[in-house]
């Protein structure tokens, strides 16, 4: 069974790609979340400006952080959120959406939280499911991660008795195992707190073609039936095992050698293919590889690096002038979006 159905809005691609996104689309992006899904991410404005014409995801060179438009952006962000909550509301839909909270520093996270909570009325605040954080200007390294989740924590502090959803926070692309440590010690110190989760990192492994197979180790499959091959395989047979016993009853009468090969080598137009049995199974290796990456999440918390989470809990309970006097001393990897204007042409 699902917990609940998430749809992202896209509003990161639209940035790094350097293009615009109308009222027409967004609406059309609201009717796919009020349809399908239980949680719809916000359209957040987010508060960069380009070096060119695009940049790519992960390439924090090619945009900075302009504090001058962090305002503007959160009331925009906050419109967007307003016109979202309206569009549910007529399609009668449970969809909620999430505020997406971008900054550059603890301050900055907090000063954009608190400039939607105040733009937006109590009742529409009732309509919030959660909360996310966004790293699109922020960086994507441990010490950004390690700051951002202590900036929620100062937020719940001061707004949670008025704004409970604050009690569930979603983790937004977050896909390597040193960078999930924060939220780890989050819920040592914050015990009511509901986390949830994605990343394109695992949603992509299968096109890539690679899983994460049941020892947490990143395999590849080729598109030939050799050793590769018949260790997904068994891997399938695995984890179906520990799925209720219809799906593991289904998983071993249709899943077959040769579907699983069909599969893989994304062979659709066979003519005797099941096109949803060939959907069942790409969600079955996305799902595998999930499960299995939350296992060596605890592994490697468990096996590794118990001492970081240490660390990292000890950071997150201190106030903010120490959180801030101490956060450089502690040597963890940063990829910071830089808040000045420099262009590089090398």
């Amino acid at each position: 069974t699902f917990h609940s159905t998430h749809s992202d809005s896209g509003g990161l691609q639209v940035v790094t790609l350097g293009k615009n996104v109308t009222d027409e689309i967004k609406n059309k992006i609201y009717h796919i979340q009020s349809k399908y899904a239980d949680i719809g991410m916000c359209f957040d404005e987010i508060p960069v400006e380009l070096l060119f014409e695009s940049s790519k995801r992960n390439d924090n060179s090619g945009r900075f952080f302009n504090k001058n438009i962090l305002e503007d952006k959160a009331l925009k962000t906050a419109e967007n959120i307003r016109n979202q909550i309206v569009q549910y509301k007529k399609m009668d839909s449970v969809c909620k959406p999430f505020i997406i909270i971008q900054g550059n520093c603890v301050e900055t996270y907090i000063e954009w939280f608190e400039t939607i909570k105040n733009y937006l009325s109590k009742e529409e605040l009732n309509n919030i499911g959660g909360v996310a954080l966004g790293f699109a200007a922020m960086g994507n390294g441990e010490k950004e991660t390690l700051s951002a989740v202590f900036a929620f924590i100062q937020i719940r502090k001061r707004y949670l008795s008025e704004c409970s959803f604050l009690n569930h926070l979603h983790i937004l692309g977050v896909g390597s195992l040193n960078r999930m440590i924060p939220y780890l010690s989050l819920l040592d110190i914050e015990k009511n707190v509901y986390l949830s989760y994605d990343s394109s990192t695992h949603s992509n492994l299968f096109w890539r073609g690679s899983y994460v197979n049941n020892k947490s180790i990143l395999s590849s499959f080729d598109k030939i039936k050799n050793k590769n091959f018949y260790n997904l395989m068994q891997n399938i047979k695995d984890y179906s095992k520990l799925l209720p016993n219809s799906v593991d009853n289904f998983v071993a009468d249709n899943v077959t050698e040769d579907f699983l090969f069909h599969t893989i080598t994304r062979n659709k137009n066979v003519d005797h293919i099941n096109k949803d049995l060939y959907n069942f199974v790409v969600f079955l290796i996305f799902s595998m590889s999930v499960y299995n990456f939350k296992k060596s999440v605890d592994n490697f918390i468990l096996l590794n690096d118990h001492h970081k989470k240490n660390i990292s809990k000890l950071f997150l309970e201190m106030s903010l002038s120490e959180f801030n006097k101490n956060i450089d001393k502690i040597g963890l990897r940063s990829n910071k979006i830089s808040n000045k204007k420099i262009k590089s042409f090398f």
